[in-house]
Parts: C-alpha cells; structure tokens; sequence
C-alpha cells in the first residue's frame, strides 16, 4: 500500500477518535443529546440539502444524528442498538457526504456551529488526501514542482484549519490534519504554539507531532514536556494549574505514543502544590501523585521488558 494511501486511512481515524472524545467524556444533558431524527425529519433534511441556502443547517442536523455511521471507518465500527434508528443514521451519514466539495467544507470550517467544525475538519481532511494520493506523493512533504490544482483548492483552506486549531472545539483534530498533511509547511506554526498554550494535553500532542530526530536517535519530546507543564504547574490562573495536575494524574492511562517520562522537577512542583490553601488544587496534587507513582511503575516495567 502507498505512503499517501496509509496516511489518508490514518487521517480518517482521526475523525472517528475526535468525534468518539468529544461525544463520550462525561454524561450528555438532555439539551446537548444529538437530535433524534424520525424518517420525516430526514426527509426534509434532504430537500434542503439540495438548497444551497438551506444547505449547511441540513448539513448540521443529518451529521449530528448520522455521527455514529458518518464517521465510522474502515474497521472501526460504533454500533447503533435499534435496528430503525440504525437504518436512519445510516441514511443521514449517506445525505451529509453528498456536498464535501471546497466550497461547502469552506462555509462548514468557517461557521460557529461545533457540529459543521468538526464535520468541515474530517472532510477537508479526506478532501486534501485524496488529493494528495491523486497526486500520488508523500504527504508530508511539499512537492518541488509546485501542488496539483485539486491540492490548491483544499491548501487554500489552511488558514481556517490554522485558527481552529488555536481556538476551535476540535483543536486536536486540527492539529492532527496540519501535522499529517503538508507537514514541513505546518511545522514551524504548530511548534509556535507551544509556549502560549495552557493545555498540558495539547502540549504533548504538538510535541509528539512536531518532533524531528534521526533514526536512533533519542527522543527530547518529554524533556520539553517537562519544562512546559512546570510553566504550568506555576501559572498563576488556579484552574491552568489545576488542569495540568489532572493531566498528570491520567497520564498513566493514555495510549502509550502519550505517556509521558516525568522528571524531578514536575514530583517537586506537584509536592509542593500538595500543601496548597486552595483545598482543590490540594487534592488534585495528592492524585497527581498517585498518578506520578503509577506511570513510574509502567516505564520501569516496560524498561525492564527491553532489557530481558
């Protein structure tokens, strides 16, 4: 399989783990459960589909409900229990793929609705992949003789990419699409992030997307880890310090590419703040700890494996 291929499937993924987070985190209220569609609703939805003025609401409201089949891939699939509401999200995620061409990913990247965000985010996605596997190169590298017409189009949308990965509600897949496509010419913005950035979870994920070493060569990823989440550990808005020790806390629980190696001077800081005034940065360094004592055990056991 080509490099261009395996990295658009890769990029697919990415949609589907976004919109996994995003819709599991914490029990939903009523008000912010996906609209539950009946056949009548998906039928309206369909005509203004057709409508260009109605086209983005429509866009919104079938992705929303259709999510669970929309941004399914490959061999990630995300069961619906009830055979009917299966059939109709079924149904709806086929209605939201009929209008990704750039115009409307454009207008969906550039609304203020979450929903039309993060379907304008896998869309350009996919978009800008096939694009680049048409042009059959490596993705991560600007060609020396200049892009396709058909990358043009989708390139053009970076910008917007660039802004939501700032500020929008799916920065991580956004700074997952800069990373993946065009890296070289993303690099250098994404790595600008870091110094102003209070999360301590994208912080790593920009890290771990940025990083460049030879073969061999030893990763300085969780160094700078470290002397970033000490920048937050120190901040003087109680709830950045307060997320930072939760992030250490869960760290032990993440995928293994984001488990971080902690060093001394995080376990100083995270002591220290066990003897804070403010009773819940108190018991969010006491978890932080816990936490911290929990990650050192998988290194050393994961250390110890390499070495038998």
């Amino acid at each position: 399989m080509k490099r261009a291929e395996l990295v658009f499937r890769a990029a697919l993924v990415v949609c589907v783990t976004a919109w996994a987070i995003q819709a599991s985190p914490c029990p939903q209220s009523a008000q912010t459960q996906p609209n539950l569609l009946e056949e009548s609703d998906i039928d309206r939805l369909e005509k203004e589909l057709a409508d260009p003025i109605t086209r983005l609401s429509a866009i919104a409201a079938l992705a929303d409900f259709g999510a669970r089949k929309l941004y399914q891939v490959g061999s990630v699939f995300i069961i619906v229990g009830d055979a009917k509401r299966s059939a109709l999200c079924e149904r709806a995620a086929k209605l939201a793929r009929m209008y990704t061409d750039i115009t409307t990913v454009s207008l969906a990247l550039d609304s203020a609705d979450p929903r039309l965000q993060l379907w304008g985010l896998c869309f350009w996605n996919a978009g800008i992949g096939k694009a680049v596997q048409s042009a059959g190169r490596n993705p991560s590298v600007l060609p020396k003789e200049g892009l396709t017409d058909e990358e043009n189009g989708w390139h053009a949308l970076m910008p917007t990419v660039r802004r939501l990965a700032k500020d929008g509600p799916y920065r991580s897949l956004a700074i997952d699409n800069l990373a993946i496509f065009s890296r070289s010419e993303n690099r250098e913005f994404l790595i600008s992030m870091i110094p102003t950035e209070k999360s301590a979870g994208v912080i790593l994920q920009l890290l771990e997307r940025t990083e460049m070493r030879r073969i061999g060569e030893p990763s300085k990823r969780d160094e700078r880890f470290n002397e970033e989440l000490l920048r937050l550990l120190a901040d003087p808005d109680i709830k950045v310090r307060r997320a930072a020790l939760a992030y250490i806390a869960m760290n032990w629980n993440n995928a293994e590419i984001y488990q971080a190696r902690f060093g001394a001077i995080v376990s100083q800081r995270v002591e220290e703040l066990r003897k804070s005034d403010d009773g819940e940065e108190k018991r969010l360094a006491n978890w932080a700890a816990e936490g911290l004592e929990k990650i050192a055990r998988i290194w050393l056991e994961r250390d110890s494996a390499k070495t038998t």
